[in-house]
């Protein structure tokens, strides 16, 4: 998961420890040889496992509880120093351009240290348990009336294996909720494997229950790491993988749409709406295995759609120019899983990245999802989404 930054990663571990060493404690006259071997002891212990990550062949490991405590690590004993080494140099090379004594700097760095040190602890303990229930009322032209307030409970990125040991309970509190939002429908965006479908075999009766509590249709989609692109083995054990995880899907009661699509009928059987769904449309480093005309092959012009596709990067430039539908349910990006002051990574990557989005009266809905291959979030909460349709007059 390291190895290809863990250059960057020994670097930032190791030149705070020597700015701290040579600017700070070798000013100290008690400041010894065993004080100094005390001091790069921790940096030493944290180096060795980096470089344990970055030879170990698995792209994480089978317990999550050792990389979380790995990069717990990091963030309280590794970042903290980052800060303040950042804030102390341009304190001090504030002083020396202007000719003071006080370095402010040290101060600051030493407050948002602290401040980090908080915001780690939190992300990775508190934060992850953390569950909103979003309502969302979205209008729909040419909707039904038979289909007018029906509810279709969205929930994305599950990553079972991360909820494994750490917070088992938490996943089913997750599913109990599901059962008690009174879904008409249930649609999965996507990854609920973190590497490999055997992580998954132990929560088969856990999982069966949100189609067997809710006595409706789930309806699910592949995302990147339902697919082989984490695992280790040959081109034949991979592809195996990737068939058993939908058998794995199918065998829970859950109707895995792999470009294709499926008519959901009102109580009647008078009027019908179409759920679609897309293999994974990644770019970049992601699989890309979706194939819209093939999704939407068979589909009427004036069919109301309804869309799962675990990427959203490219619902404007592709599902909007290329199929009619009017909305499109998307996780795959967490919500950026950090969120200071409205600013969250995935914003500088996707153009919409978390929440409800509108052009044109179509419509487009991110979760941040219920998991993460990483269980940290910081003002990011995991998310369970109750989409309310209506009809537009």
């Amino acid at each position: 998961m390291i190895a290809k930054i863990i250059i960057i990663i020994i670097l930032a571990i190791v030149l705070p420890d020597l700015y701290i060493d040579l600017h700070y404690l070798r000013h100290r006259t008690n400041y010894n040889l065993w004080k100094r071997i005390v001091w790069w002891i921790p940096t030493i212990i944290i180096i060795v496992i980096s470089i344990c990550f970055a030879l170990s062949k698995k792209f994480a490991p089978d317990d999550m509880r050792i990389l979380v405590g790995y990069l717990m690590l990091l963030g309280i004993f590794v970042l903290p120093k980052i800060i303040f080494s950042i804030c102390s140099f341009l304190g001090w090379r504030h002083c020396v351009f202007h000719k003071t004594h006080f370095n402010w700097g040290n101060v600051i760095g030493l407050f948002l240290s602290f401040i980090s040190v908080i915001m780690v602890v939190y992300g990775f303990t508190i934060g992850p348990r953390k569950l909103n229930v979003v309502n969302v009322e979205i209008p729909i032209k040419r909707l039904p009336q038979s289909f007018n307030g029906l509810r279709i409970v969205l929930f994305s990125d599950a990553h079972i294996n991360s909820f494994h040991n750490i917070m088992e309970d938490r996943l089913i509190d997750d599913i109990d909720t599901i059962s008690a939002l009174k879904p008409d429908i249930i649609c999965f965006a996507g990854d609920l494997q973190d590497i490999q479908p055997s992580e998954l075999y132990r929560y088969k009766n856990i999982l069966s229950q949100i189609a067997k509590k809710t006595k409706v249709p789930v309806y699910s989609v592949l995302g990147n790491h339902d697919y082989s692109m984490y695992q280790i083995g040959t081109p034949k054990i991979k592809a195996e993988n990737e068939r058993k995880i939908q058998e794995y899907e199918k065998a829970i009661g859950w109707h895995l749409l792999n470009n294709e699509h499926k008519a959901f009928y009102s109580p009647n059987r008078k009027d019908s709406i179409i759920i679609a769904g897309e293999g994974n449309c990644g770019t970049g480093r992601f699989p890309n295995k979706s194939d819209i005309k093939k999704t939407m092959r068979g589909v009427k012009k004036n069919d109301i759609v309804i869309l799962l596709q675990h990427d959203p990067i490219t619902w404007e430039s592709r599902i909007l120019p290329n199929s009619n539908a009017v909305l499109t349910l998307s996780g795959h990006t967490h919500g950026g899983q950090i969120n200071i002051f409205g600013l969250r990574p995935t914003k500088f990557i996707y153009p919409n990245d978390h929440g409800l989005a509108e052009k044109n009266g179509r419509y487009l809905y991110v979760t941040s999802g219920i998991g993460a291959l990483i269980p940290f979030r910081l003002g990011v909460p995991a998310e369970i989404t109750v989409i309310t349709l209506k009809t537009k007059k």
